[in-house]
């Protein structure tokens, strides 16, 4: 076994360790929750059970459409007004909300930094270019560009959800160098690696840096109550 495999396997025994000794996580309310806020004080605006049922879509493996078992649920709420749902196992992130498509997005581990898979959406700065051909080239223009932007971001299926802020990003090796740079240790490990854009490498670190205490979504007090 390498050194380098040796000290990152000393560092994963660390961080669980420490964590299991200082963190104990407990479970989120079960329901409906209309932002990240609002997840972060486990306070859902909605309590009840969704019925959800799997779509098929060629780039999003999990995707469910939902359904409501209170028809005093507006349709309004139901489509928009939800960020996300937690069922008491797993969480459902609204990808209507997320720019991509109508429907929620399965993601079985949640974490800080919860992993899942998605429909490429435009960055800005794609938009931007789009926009601008549109405006200068027309129909025809816009085409062109919206094939080439459709290109770019073919291969890009696979993100992170940061559920402190909401926003999502893509998962490759310059977004785990970023939220790396805390835990000079695992930032070491990982610029050694011999695959870094690797999913399975990529993964890997990112359970790393949710197992961090501070990074944990909530922590039990004597009073049951839940606290960041």
């Amino acid at each position: 076994m390498s050194i380098r495999k040796i000290n990152v396997l000393s560092v994963i025994i660390l961080i669980f360790c420490f964590s299991q000794a200082n963190c104990q996580i407990d479970s989120l309310e079960i329901g409906a929750y209309r932002n990240s806020m609002d997840l972060r004080k486990n306070s859902p605006f909605y309590n009840t059970d969704f019925i959800f049922t799997k779509k098929d879509h060629y780039k999003i493996p999990e995707l469910y459409t939902l359904s409501r078992t209170n028809i005093k649920l507006k349709k309004k709420i139901f489509d928009n007004g939800i960020w996300g749902i937690y069922d008491g196992e797993s969480f459902y992130i609204n990808a209507k909300r997320l720019g991509m498509v109508n429907g929620y997005i399965k993601i079985e581990k949640l974490g800080k930094y919860s992993y899942f898979k998605g429909k490429p959406i435009m960055s800005l700065n794609q938009q931007s270019r789009l926009n601008n051909s549109a405006l200068n080239f027309g129909l025809i223009g816009a085409s062109v560009s919206g094939a080439k932007i459709a290109n770019e971001n073919q291969a890009d299926v696979n993100y992170v959800l940061n559920i402190e802020t909401g926003m999502i990003n893509l998962l490759n090796k310059d977004f785990m160098m970023l939220i790396l740079r805390p835990y000079n240790e695992l930032l070491s490990s990982f610029e050694y690696e011999d695959e870094p854009e690797s999913l399975e490498v990529l993964l890997m670190y990112l359970d790393l840096v949710n197992e961090m205490p501070e990074n944990k979504l909530y922590k039990q007090t004597s009073s049951n109550n839940f606290t960041q």
